[in-house]
This record gives structure tokens, sequence and C-alpha cells, in this order.
């Protein structure tokens, strides 16, 4: 299961870092010479699948400045971090793995390093002073430019910092601002992710995706559509919509049209698309229209990420989620009759500031209403910049930890209970092709977003039916009976 975007946002937000001159910035200028041989490409990805999208996406750019994807950072001639600032844990992780790329890097004269993404957002140039030693440091609107960058350093104009925010004001048509090189570029896989929307315009108490990401912006629908299509020519069978929060899709739109609904019927009628995915969605925007939408188009999967964070009222008000726990639970009674099929996942978070151990037992009475099939769960981590890190009444550490084992623990059961209904059950997979794990073994995803790993021949792309012979955690193992 791909990792949900945690979505929200305070009131105000920062404005961009200025760039320093190549003058001021604390490292040398230096000039590096020129290589006829394949240039080494190396990107970590750390967070969401937006994130993801953006590693893809990168990739696309440099290919043609010669740049390939390498499998180790020892063959790489360029490093990019793309970076998630969206829990302290996150950031610690990516600083550490700069301190060990600067012992390769000073091996390597002629190695650049870059950091990309939320954290390079929210830092600029105040990232150079931590990491000195970096050559590129790009925000999440800047990705366009980062061979303009590389091309920058090599020829000794130092480090390069963009992080400004895309405004429509700067004369860049809004495609390249959303998808870069994405459309054009070959694609072998099943399922592609496209953006739909990006940012948040949420007042959320905990979150730092303003900072990094900005106000919802949506993206022309015939624009969504044309990259669609050029996907499904290219071998693509599932689309995956993305966004902070893709159900405000075309909020931001003359007359709010069009809307989601709209997009999600726009999409299902492109030929020879087989499934439509999208991630995250926001439980305020999560409209009787577009839950009438997912029930009348097949296409649609059976699965929704719907973050509901708490199941007391007076957290979920203190975080300023703007909806209650019944209109939650009223949502989700509504998605369920109109997709009896739909499997619901989640995100909570326990240890909000000023949770008392009764609103916390209000979380797990929620779980024992909805029976989520599973969660993405954290206990709370104050970051910077939010309304919440300057709450006085904390959670202590040690109390986040005990609630989250507790949470843990039991939807472990829920998720249990839930894979094991489908022992010897006959579900239909869209084959993605081999195992990573065991090239002798076929995979694909079932309409829940079930991993189902099975024995038989079936070609990439196809839907195939698989009877389950094996229920393990958190997927399948079956045996194939025929293509659908």
């Amino acid at each position: 299961m791909p990792l949900p975007i945690v979505q929200d946002t305070p009131e105000t937000l920062p404005p961009p870092a200025t760039a320093l001159p190549p003058a001021a910035r604390p490292r040398p200028a230096r000039v590096l010479t020129a290589q006829t041989h394949p240039l080494g490409l190396f990107v970590e990805t750390f967070g969401c699948q937006m994130n993801a999208h953006d590693t893809e996406r990168l990739r696309e750019l440099l290919e043609p400045h010669g740049y390939r994807t390498v499998e180790s950072e020892e063959e790489a001639d360029l490093i990019i971090l793309n970076s998630c600032d969206i829990r302290e844990k996150s950031e610690h992780k990516l600083m550490s793995q700069l301190g060990r790329l600067k012992e390769l890097k000073r091996d390597r004269q002629d190695l650049l390093l870059a950091v990309a993404g939320c954290v390079a957002q929210v830092e600029g140039d105040k990232f150079l002073r931590k990491a000195p030693y970096v050559d590129i440091v790009v925000g999440t609107d800047q990705l366009r430019r980062v061979p303009d960058m590389v091309a920058k350093v090599k020829s000794g104009q130092g480090a390069q910092v963009e992080n400004a925010f895309w405004d429509p004001a700067d004369g860049l048509d809004a495609d390249n601002a959303f998808v870069g090189a994405s459309a054009q570029a070959d694609h072998n896989g099943v399922t592609a992710f496209v953006t739909a929307m990006t940012g948040c315009d949420k007042k959320c108490a905990y979150c730092i995706v303003p900072f990094t990401r900005g106000k919802e912006r949506s993206r022309p629908l015939p624009s969504i559509l044309e990259e669609v299509t050029m996907l499904v020519a290219k071998g693509v069978r599932e689309i995956m919509l993305i966004g902070q929060t893709v159900n405000t899709y075309g909020l931001d739109f003359p007359g709010h049209s069009p809307n989601f609904s709209d997009l999600l019927a726009a999409v299902h009628d492109v030929p020879g698309l087989q499934r439509i995915r999208f991630m995250t969605s926001h439980p305020r925007d999560m409209t009787d229209q577009l839950i009438a939408t997912m029930g009348a188009l097949p296409k649609v999967c059976g699965h929704l990420h719907l973050p509901v964070q708490a199941g007391s009222n007076r957290t979920l008000a203190r975080m300023g989620r703007g909806y209650t726990r019944e209109w939650y639970v009223e949502r989700i009674q509504k998605i369920r009759a109109a997709r009896p099929d739909i499997s619901i996942t989640t995100d909570i978070i326990v240890g909000f500031p000023g949770e008392t151990e009764a609103e916390f037992g209000e979380t797990m009475a929620l779980l024992e209403e909805v029976r989520f099939d599973n969660l993405f769960s954290f206990a709370f981590s104050e970051r910077p910049g939010t309304a919440a890190a300057d709450f006085t009444d904390v959670v202590p550490p040690e109390e986040r930890k005990a609630r989250l084992n507790i949470l843990q623990a039991r939807q472990r059961q829920y998720t249990r209970a839930f894979m094991e209904k489908h022992q010897d059950a006959v579900l239909e997979v869209l084959v993605d092709g081999p195992s990573r794990f065991d090239p002798t073994v076929l995979c694909g995803k079932t309409q829940q977003n079930i991993t189902v790993n099975f024995t038989g021949n079936a070609a990439a792309g196809t839907l195939a039916r698989v009877r389950v012979e094996q229920v393990k955690s958190n997927t399948f193992f079956g045996t194939l009976l025929q293509d659908v």
C-alpha cells in the first residue's frame, strides 16, 4: 500500500527564501570536466507518493541530458535526495544520509549532490549552512529547473538554490509547472501516477504541507486527459490521480468546475484504461456527488484512503480538521452503501497536544465502529512553524508511544480479520509482472489495493483471476485460474 499524503495547512505561509548569489554561498565554485560516457543518476525518495512521482519526473527531466538511473550511490555522477518534512524522523534520516554521502563526495570531486523536495522547499539557502557540501537545493515547484541548475554548477557558478512556489503570474504554463516531461517519457509500467492538483488550503494545526507544497492549484482537465491518453498508449492500464487533497480538485477554478467527480468521469472514458485510483482525500470534501460517482464508475477501484486522524471531536477541533466524528462516520456509511466492495484505510495521529486518556479511548472506539481494513498511524511529531508546535499541553513522548502501540495492536487484529475473509476467494488481479522478490512468481493488485503473488502465466497489464491459497499479513499468495 502506498504511503499516503498527510494534508493540511496553517493559515500563513512564510515567504520563500531568496537565493544567495554564488559569491555569497559557503563553498567555492568549481568547474567540472566534461564526460563522454553516460552519467549515473541515483535518486533516493523519502515520504509520500507525491515525492515518488516527483522522483520519476526528475529522472525523466535528466535523461535527455545524458543521465541514466544506476543502482548504487557509488556508480552515480549525480545523487538526489528527494526529501520529506512531514515528520521529524524523516528529516533526521535525510541528514544522516547526507553525513554519509559527505564522505563519498570527499573522495569523488566530480560527484554532484542535490537535495530536492519538501525540506529543500522550506529551508532554501539555509540548508547550505547545514550542509555546505551540497551543490543543489531545489523545492517542490522548481524541479523543471534541475537540468539548468546542474549545468550551472558544472560551469563553475557555484551552489544553486531554487525554492520559490510557482505562480501563474510568472508566465509559465500550468502544464510545465505540474508535470515537467512525464507525459513525453517512455513508460514501462502498468500503473502511473498523474498529478491532478497540488497544495492544500486546509488549516490543520499539525501539518507542514503548506510550507512545502503551497496553496491548492488544480491542473487543467485537458492536460490531465492528454497525459492519461499518452500513458495508456505506452501500456499503462491503471492511473493513480494524486494530490495533497485530491478530492478538492477544481475548487480553485471559476465556478468550481470541473470538479473531482467530473475529472473521474472524464478519465473513466479514456479507451484502454482499466483502473483508476486516487489519493489522498479529505473527509470535508467527500461529497454525496463524489460518493455517487465512485459507485457508478466501474473503473474506479474499490479502495479509499480517507484520513480521520482522531476519534474525539475535541481533538479534531483542536487539529482544525473541520468535521466531527459523526460526519466522518456518516461519510463511511454512505460510501459503503454505494460501494459494498470497498476497502477503507485511514491515517491516525495519537498523542496530539491536549489529548486525554479518555479522548484516546474515543479514537479506539472509532476503530471498533468503523473497522478500517488498514491504517497508517503516527505518534504526534512537532513540526516548526505549525500551530500545534506552540501548544503547551504536550503529551509525554513515552505516553504517545504507548498509545501508538495499543492502537497498532488493535488494528492488526482488524486487518488480519479482513485479510482472512479472502481465504480461498477468487479475485480479479491487475498483473504488474514478475515479483521483485521472486522472478518465477507473478505479482499484481486487487481493486482493494492488496498485493497478490501467484503462480501461472499472464502478461503484464492484463486482468487475471487468482484463487487465494495463503493469507499473509498484508499480501495474498495464490494460483492463476484464467484471464478475465
